[in-house]
């Protein structure tokens, strides 16, 4: 369905030892080649468990310099498929939540110890990403702002998810928003 919309998509998964080294290359060289696009990536993920943060995303930021920022999109009323992830289906005229928050970096020279605990970090703000968006979803009221840069929170409101975020965009936000902190 993706490459149908015109996007670019890489596959990867852990279910053929060999293909994931591949994939993981393969990313980090096209994000090096396209610095200016956004990309997705899908981390507990081909298989689960749901929730759990694979390393491979962390250490494709570490690599490429990008920084992660965590998304979840919400929705009411919908379908949950019966699979692993939970994959959900918005049905007609649903009210869609799409919540941004990050950054987060990953220094290049990181020990092996400190890449595992900045992996979990991410791990627990994915679930408070996840909470806030589907407790927005449930009641517009909650939730974070609509655009607050001091807490790199992003809620898209109706049809801006057809805009792309530009990446140079993004990164003149985390400038701004560093400036504010210091």
């Amino acid at each position: 369905m993706l490459e149908r919309c015109d996007f670019v998509v890489l596959r990867g998964g852990s279910s053929k030892k060999g293909r994931r080294t591949n994939i993981l290359r393969e990313l980090i060289d096209h994000m090096r080649a396209y610095r200016d696009v956004s990309y997705g990536i899908t981390v507990d993920g081909s298989r689960g468990p749901r929730h759990v943060m694979k390393p491979g995303a962390l250490a494709i930021a570490r690599a490429t310099g990008s920084p992660l920022y965590r998304v979840h999109v919400a929705c009411r009323p919908n379908l949950r498929a019966p699979t692993w992830d939970r994959t959900i289906l918005p049905l007609p005229f649903s009210r869609i939540t799409i919540l941004f928050e990050g950054p987060t970096f990953c220094p290049v020279d990181v020990s092996a110890a400190e890449f595992e605990r900045i992996r979990l970090d991410l791990e627990t703000d994915l679930e408070a990403t996840y909470a806030r968006a589907e407790a927005h979803a449930d009641d517009p009221r909650l939730g974070c702002a609509t655009d607050d840069r001091r807490t790199g929170c992003l809620l898209l409101r109706p049809g801006e998810f057809l805009t792309p975020i530009r990446r140079t965009r993004v990164l003149e936000a985390v400038a701004e928003s560093e400036a504010l902190a210091s």
